[in-house]
């Protein structure tokens, strides 16, 4: 029943799991614990429509704050991804901005520490500038990129990505290396300059490495195409695909050369050895 203010009494109060419900004549609300605690309520209090709708809101900024202390408690965020994360759980503007305020004054979200410790992280790792700067925008953290990567710095982590990367592509051609070490620098965010330069710090061709690699790309196509083709078709194909690979067209020749010389031997061999049962 209104009373002369126009309020509304509480007519009954009931404990849950994570708050209370709070029942009037014509309406229920739930109240989170930490509003209930902030505002002494009773049975028989009489609350404005201007203060229930209060306590509602102030229920919702203790459910944002306990939502977003449980996150920020788990990994950094930035200030952007928190209020994404407030936005998909139906928070509305006002609240966002409450919640986002009460936790940078508590120091939980700092955005320039977040970048600071992201640029430092990423650097160690050694990305290239345009990995990290893409990696704080997604983040929502804006930096001043000329004092944080510098031209030497970049081309140290470079040369330190390129001792990996001989490592890692040992296998494969000399040119195709050269070109899977480019993309790689590409995709770990270093400039063409930077590149350019690192490039230089390739370890030399190793012919021997180079032929072994060779021998064996040239036995895999042939198994793969053999059955497929007749010989001057496979030549072709063979020529192409190893051609493809980076493999000098002079080494790729030599090999099928030696490929033939073997097939006519054993060929030479098999009418031998059925000449010699036949004379029996």
């Amino acid at each position: 029943m209104l009373s002369e203010r126009n309020g509304k009494k509480i007519s009954k109060i009931e404990s849950l799991k994570d708050g209370y419900a709070v029942y009037f004549d014509d309406e229920k609300i739930i109240v989170s614990k930490k509003a209930y605690e902030q505002i002494y309520l009773f049975v028989g209090k009489e609350l404005s429509d201007e203060e229930i709708s209060n306590l509602i809101q102030l229920t919702s900024v203790t459910n944002g704050l306990e939502y977003a202390i449980k996150l920020l408690s788990k990994k950094r965020y930035s200030e952007m991804k928190i209020k994404e994360k407030l936005v998909n759980k139906n928070f509305n503007s006002l609240e966002i901005n409450i919640i986002i305020n009460d936790l940078k004054s508590k120091n939980l979200i700092n955005d320039n520490a977040y970048a600071k410790e992201m640029i430092d992280y990423m650097n160690l790792l050694n990305y290239g500038k345009f990995k990290i700067l893409n990696k704080l925008k997604n983040e929502g953290l804006i930096i001043n990129a000329l004092e944080n990567f510098s031209d030497g710095y970049e081309l140290l982590k470079a040369n330190n990505q390129i001792e990996k990367l001989n490592n890692k592509y040992l296998s494969s051609s000399y040119v195709k290396k050269i070109a899977l070490i480019r993309s790689s620098l590409v995709s770990l965010g270093f400039d063409e300059s930077t590149i350019e330069e690192a490039i230089k710090n390739v370890d030399e061709i190793d012919e021997e490495n180079e032929l072994e690699n060779l021998e064996k790309e040239f036995k895999l196509a042939i198994l793969r195409l053999e059955n497929k083709y007749d010989v001057k078709l496979l030549k072709e194909k063979v020529i192409k695909s190893l051609m493809g690979k980076g493999f000098d067209y002079n080494d790729i020749l030599i090999m099928w050369e030696e490929y033939e010389n073997e097939i006519n031997r054993w060929i030479k061999w098999w009418w031998k050895s059925c000449w010699s049962i036949s004379c029996r």
